[in-house]
């Protein structure tokens, strides 16, 4: 299925609602399927998105879950990211996906993700607002 998508987090931090909205959104066929179990365990889902050619347009999710489906498309999963060098470690980060039918549909989801809240339980300001 082609979706438009927003990656809601870099290097496992969440953006805010304006970094997110300002971000361009990747557009794609999104594949959800069953990871290698000989890597990732037997339970283990892998997303990917893709382009015509099938070429990964982004790093694929590892470990997905589909959090809600309502207005489009919530995943979360793990970013797999090499250090480089043939024996080094290879560096996890949490990611999420949110992805929608249109542009327009995508931006109006990034709207109804709740605010954080804050270590003492205050809304952090609009501005900053991160989800």
């Amino acid at each position: 299925m082609l979706l438009f998508l927003h990656t809601l987090r870099k290097r496992g931090e969440r953006l805010s609602r304006r970094a997110v909205l300002d971000q361009l959104a990747s557009y794609g066929r999104l594949h959800v399927r069953q990871a290698p179990h000989e890597h990732f365990g037997a339970r283990a889902l892998l997303a990917n998105l893709v382009d015509g050619n099938g070429h990964d347009l982004l790093q694929p999710l590892v470990h997905a879950r589909v959090v809600k489906i309502n207005l489009g498309i919530h995943l979360t999963g793990l970013e797999m990211h090499a250090r480089g060098g043939a024996k080094s470690r290879v560096e996890r980060w949490s990611q999420s996906w949110l992805c929608a039918n249109t542009a327009e549909d995508l931006s109006r989801l990034v709207n109804f993700i709740p605010a954080q809240v804050g270590p003492f339980g205050e809304l952090i300001d609009e501005d900053d607002m991160a989800f």
